[in-house]
């Protein structure tokens, strides 16, 4: 009812789609395609968003982990939500200007500017298995990797046992307080695997 009186000098993207949430009189939480965060810079200067949803990650613009770390803003994103339906962790991410295309999840694992990180949030996809695998067992490596907090990797179609033995191995997830596996399809014996190493922190 109030929207427009309280967006009306609010950059355009936010005139657009679905409605901002607020949060103590700022705007804290925004979803749209990465080319549009990446097209008006000025959204982040004007409000502290914090929490953000990317609803498409395909752009014909290079997109490497050294153009995200070249972005300012986004060393202020705390929460990061992809998706839902991206067709697979690794899909539609072009590097370069040539339309070579890399992963989505080498893309979070090397860009540096993902520090501020405490909630992560890939489910509701369709995965790349050994994409996802290989993004598990190379977590420590991400720069959110200390401060993460939550990672939820719910709903995931693909999400199988051969990621639920990776995440029972890998390094790195010491600071996790929730790791979310709703709705996967993991067997009862990885599941009391998880369980062992990450106790009530697992969520089924």
């Amino acid at each position: 009812m109030y929207r427009d009186s309280w967006i009306w000098d609010l950059p355009d993207l936010l005139h657009r789609g679905s409605l901002p949430l607020w949060r103590r009189g700022f705007v804290e939480f925004v979803r749209m395609p990465w080319d549009e965060f990446v097209d008006d810079e000025r959204l982040f200067e004007t409000v502290p968003i914090t929490r953000v949803q990317i609803t498409e990650m395909r752009t014909r613009r290079g997109t490497t982990p050294e153009s995200v770390d070249s972005l300012p803003f986004i060393r202020r994103w705390t929460h990061l939500k992809l998706g839902p339906n991206f067709n697979r962790i690794g899909l539609a991410v072009y590097l370069g200007d040539d339309d070579g295309r890399g992963t989505l999840s080498s893309l979070l694992l090397e860009a540096r500017s993902f520090a501020a990180l405490t909630h992560l949030d890939l489910g509701d996809n369709t995965v790349d298995r050994a994409a996802l695998v290989e993004f598990i067992l190379h977590f420590e490596q991400a720069a959110f990797a200390p401060t993460l907090k939550e990672l939820d990797l719910s709903d995931i179609r693909g999400l199988d046992d051969a990621v639920g033995n990776a995440l029972a191995t890998a390094r790195g997830f010491e600071s996790l307080e929730s790791l979310v596996l709703k709705r996967t399809q993991l067997s009862e014996p990885v599941r009391a695997m998880l369980r062992r190493r990450f106790g009530e922190r697992v969520v089924f």
